[in-house]
């Protein structure tokens, strides 16, 4: 994993927990978001065109929360599902 997109886990990561729980996340859940997307073959084998959309919702401050059960109803869990959910669990933590 390069450290441009160590970076850019680092702010989804920090993004998606915002939106979630209206508040910043720990160093340390961020931290294992980041290591979690390099061990887990399944969070690093995602398919591009979902990654980048995810990038897209990012980058552009948009409502994951809002876009998230619209990407759902496509019948395939979306990378932005699996992250959120990731995220949560994380939080809960």
């Amino acid at each position: 994993m390069t450290p441009g997109e160590r970076e850019m886990l680092r702010e989804e990561a920090r993004y998606l927990h915002r939106r979630m729980f209206r508040r910043c996340p720990p160093d340390n859940l961020v931290d294992a978001y980041v290591r979690a997307h390099a061990e887990i073959p399944d969070l690093a084998t995602t398919d591009e065109r979902q990654l980048r959309s995810v990038q897209i919702i990012v980058a552009r401050c948009l409502d994951a929360l809002g876009i998230e059960p619209w990407l759902r109803g496509k019948g395939v869990r979306h990378a932005l599902s699996g992250k959120m959910l990731f995220v949560s669990l994380l939080g809960g933590m």
